[in-house]
């Protein structure tokens, strides 16, 4: 294998693409401390097994292979089995089955859905394990004691300390990686005997790309024995593909990482995922120098300890937010006291300038406006700032760009080596931009930073490290770094600026000069396109006619329904309009009755009178585009729109489907721009337009004061029928859950209250669900047919009797003879979805109610 330092960028950039693509999910082997084994989708034989089954189960994977679980599992454990697959939190983690028992060893056994496929790991207790304290709450302990502890660095001192007593590891380390993705020890324990690495920089090609993905999906691995003989998985089918191994706990290790571990003197490690908002904010790194088991007690509260403390830097995160939103809103009254005598934006420079920059830990300011540039402090020449922000917001949706290397613009100042830029506006050219000057920074690396590069069976790679000795970086042409602490204030000091801005633009005469113009516009765009609506409008309603008479009525009652919107769009609208409504409005001239192409969902609101108008005229050129080019303009094309609260806004989807391809104009006409303009600056709100591939995406997004909550008697015929299906003639009132697992229990409650039931009575047991039967009145059951030690039929045959309309759930793996007076029932299969569970609830409900009556 031969191996070479990096001169070649194109061989840099392949072999970071190949580490990236190392198949870590799918090694085909698992690690010795358990045995695994998987089913097809219907958990009736075993299509997978690890080659150490048979120190369990006394048969090889051969004699395994092909069998019903029957031949290993007895009934209770086949019963949980199937419980414990039906949770809906089985598809994106592992859950605990219970114990397994035999030839005196106890077994933990836990399960998952790696893509709908049962995955069964095997796990063994050790006698180590046998009376030793709950590791819950030793957890707890620390937890309680960290919550109280207000000080960052203490927090994380006393956590590594913590984690390394509880878990017994000779090392425990905490990153935290950087907005590169380098990572830097920010906490360290550690054996006496160990070279200490606390302040030492790892580079972010030392965890590839698909590494952090499954980081951010699983919270902890653990790898027991570096040096360990990987245990093959065999599969019963030759041909069948490698399993997805992302949620196990026993999945095999890679090479590379081996070897980076063996060369850092490390025989075993575990890791604890820090997720954040989504993001890998770091890890704690457990290391020790022999190798080292975990047991599933220990693990599972190590996972929990790091769930909650994620919580509480979250929390300190949104401390951190809060106190710059503070000093934001309280130069933001300053701000529109100014306002009031400003002619634009740029004008206020001085006002903003100290207080920002010291927010910022800045040295200089530009605002670039229409008006023209405008600077203070330490900043390049007017052209230079030009391009800065024309490049910065080139190719990004991105509201907020940083970088501490401006070298690619070669500024006649060099000491100015940093950037923040702020956009105010998508649709103008209205920037912030704060400046920073050269920084002498010196990193600490663990080892020398290079790439070094090997030939593997896949291509050139990157090869570990050999060494961790610390080694200094002195860096130039750089600024320090824009903290995350301070891109979180930057983005208050632009709501702000956005808030102000807005103010100044309304208080001016462009506002009045500028709203003319649009309805001119506006005016002369509909008489340019009226006689192409009128061709549509004519030709659907010649579609869905089979008379003249009823051609006609039809062609009459559709140009009336377009005037309706048109005057919705142009006179003064005094009590408010239903956004429901609007979409409705606009919609009908071009939607047959016999076929539905409008779907609306989400939350109902009225829209202000003063907003309206101007909402009117985007929705109106949304569906005009829509008819002319998109969804509508064939006969299968479908809109679907979802209206929700989106914390202090109100957040529009809509989203065209079965049309014509989409593709990007390469002229922004007029009606696209009002679509991408009027929201911001009418209704201070923002505006996507997304020319997906499949049917044009659009989200507007503008404040929660603009609108109200719908009162019933404004309501849209949509929303009218949404609100009639939660009468009692449409969902029943009360429904009985006959089911033994306690979560899938839950699951399913939840699932009927957000449908609208109002009353959900759960039963364990045939017993149990008979009294409550006798005692209650129920609407509606659903009934478990495999319960824990019987079946559900004593229950249906009682609910037969009282004439109560039920419907059964079974889960992975049922196949009981079905009495005859059931064989017609419907059986929903486990685990069920919202729409399928209330699509069934809904058509049987509805059905008894029309038999009664």
């Amino acid at each position: 294998m031969s191996s070479a330092y990096i001169h070649n960028p194109d061989q840099e950039q392949l072999s970071l693409d190949n580490c990236d693509k190392e198949p870590v999910h799918i090694p085909g082997h698992i690690q010795g401390f358990a045995t695994l084994l998987a089913a097809d989708v219907n958990l009736k034989y075993f299509t997978h097994c690890s080659e150490n089954a048979e120190a369990i189960f006394g048969k090889t994977a051969s004699d395994i292979l092909g069998q019903p679980l029957s031949c290993l599992f007895d009934s209770k454990l086949l019963h949980d089995l199937s419980n414990t697959l039906c949770l809906s939190s089985a598809k994106f983690q592992r859950e605990r089955v219970g114990e397994y028992s035999t030839d005196g060893e106890v077994y933990d056994v836990w399960a998952h859905l790696s893509h709908d496929i049962p995955i069964i790991e095997f796990e063994k207790i050790q006698p180590s394990n046998v009376g030793q304290s709950q590791p819950i709450l030793e957890v707890r302990s620390l937890l309680t004691r960290l919550q109280k502890i207000d000080d960052l660095q203490k927090t994380l001192d006393d956590s590594v300390i913590g984690l390394r007593t509880f878990s017994g590891f000779d090392r425990v380390m905490l990153y935290q990686f950087d907005a590169n993705g380098d990572g830097e020890i920010k906490a360290e324990s550690r054996g006496p005997h160990m070279d200490p690495f606390l302040g030492l920089r790892f580079p972010k090609w030392d965890i590839p790309n698909q590494a952090r993905e499954i980081l951010k999906k699983i919270p902890l691995r653990m790898i027991d024995d570096i040096q360990a003989k990987p245990v093959n998985l065999i599969s019963h089918h030759s041909d069948a593909p490698p399993l997805d191994l992302t949620f196990t706990a026993c999945r095999g290790t890679s090479p590379i990482h081996c070897e980076y571990l063996g060369n850092m003197g490390i025989r075993s490690t575990m890791t604890l995922s820090i997720v954040v908002n989504d993001k890998l904010w770091g890890l704690f790194a457990f290391h020790n120098e022999s190798p080292g088991h975990i047991g599933p007690n220990m693990r599972g509260a190590a996972e929990l300890f790091c769930q909650f403390f994620s919580l509480q830097m979250d929390q300190r995160i949104e401390k951190i937010r809060n106190r710059a939103r503070a000093v934001a809103l309280n130069h933001q009254s300053l701000l529109l006291d100014a306002a009031d005598k400003a002619q634009n934006i740029g004008c206020l420079i001085e006002d903003i300038a100290d207080p920002f920059c010291q927010l910022l830990k800045s040295d200089g300011l530009a605002i670039v406006t229409s008006a023209g540039v405008f600077q203070h402090g330490k900043t390049p020449s007017v052209d230079e700032i030009k391009t800065i922000v024309e490049t910065f917001f080139l190719n990004t949706q991105e509201n907020i760009v940083a970088k501490d290397s401006l070298a690619e613009f070669k500024l006649s100042d060099t000491s100015i080596t940093g950037a923040l830029a702020l956009r105010l506006h998508q649709t103008t050219q209205d920037y912030v931009i704060f400046f920073r000057e050269e920084a002498l920074i010196s990193l600490e690396w663990a080892g020398v930073p290079k790439k070094h590069i090997v030939e593997g069976k896949n291509g050139p790679r990157l090869k570990p490290r050999g060494s961790f000795e610390a080694y200094k970086q002195s860096v130039k042409n750089r600024s320090k770094p824009w903290e995350h602490g301070t891109l979180i204030s930057a983005n208050e000091i632009r709501l702000a600026l956005v808030k102000t801005d807005t103010v100044l633009f309304r208080r001016l005469s462009q506002k009045e000069e500028r709203q003319r113009s649009i309805y001119i516009a506006e005016l002369n765009h509909r008489v340019r396109n009226i006689l192409a609506l009128i061709r549509s409008i004519s030709r659907r309603s010649k579609e869905t006619s089979n008379s003249l008479e009823a051609y006609a009525r039809s062609l009459e009652q559709r140009i009336t329904a377009l005037a309706a919107a048109h005057d919705l769009a142009t006179n003064q609208i005094t009590s408010g309009v239903s956004i429901n409504s609007v979409f409705e409005t606009e919609a009908k001239p071009y939607t047959s009755k016999t076929k539905k192409q409008l779907f609306l969902s989400g939350d109902s609101f009225l829209m202000k009178s003063d907003a309206a108008p101007i909402f009117a005229l985007v929705v109106h050129e949304l569906m005009t585009n829509c008819v002319k080019y998109g969804a509508f303009s064939s006969g299968e094309g479908t809109v679907h729109v979802h209206v929700e609260r989106n914390l202090d806004n109100i957040k529009i989807n809509w989203k065209e489907r079965g049309g014509p391809q989409v593709l990007a104009p390469a002229k922004r006409g007029f009606g696209l721009g009002l679509i991408e303009q009027a929201i911001p600056y009418e209704l201070d709100g923002s505006s996507h337009v997304d020319f997906h591939h499949d049917g044009l995406n659009v989200t507007l997004l503008f404040p929660e004061k603009i609108v109200d909550d719908i009162p019933i008697a404004f309501a849209s015929e949509t929303e009218k029928s949404e609100q009639s299906n939660l009468t009692p003639k449409g969902i029943p009132r009360s429904v009985l859950v006959l089911e033994d697992s306690m979560m899938v229990a839950l699951d399913t409650s939840d699932m009927l209250q957000n449908i609208g039931v109002e009353t959900v009575v759960t039963s364990a047991t045939v017993a149990q669900a008979l009294s409550f039967i006798k005692a209650e009145s129920f609407d509606f059951a659903i009934l478990d047919i495999s319960l824990r030690d019987s079946n559900s039929f004593d229950v249906a045959e009682e609910l037969d009797s009282l004439n109560i309309p039920f419907c059964f759930l079974t889960g992975f793996g049922s196949d009981l003879d079905m009495p005859e007076q059931f064989k017609t029932k419907t059986i929903l299969t486990k685990p069920t979805n919202l729409m399928s569970l209330r699509n069934e609830v809904l058509k049987l409900y509805t059905q008894h109610i029309e038999q009664k009556l």
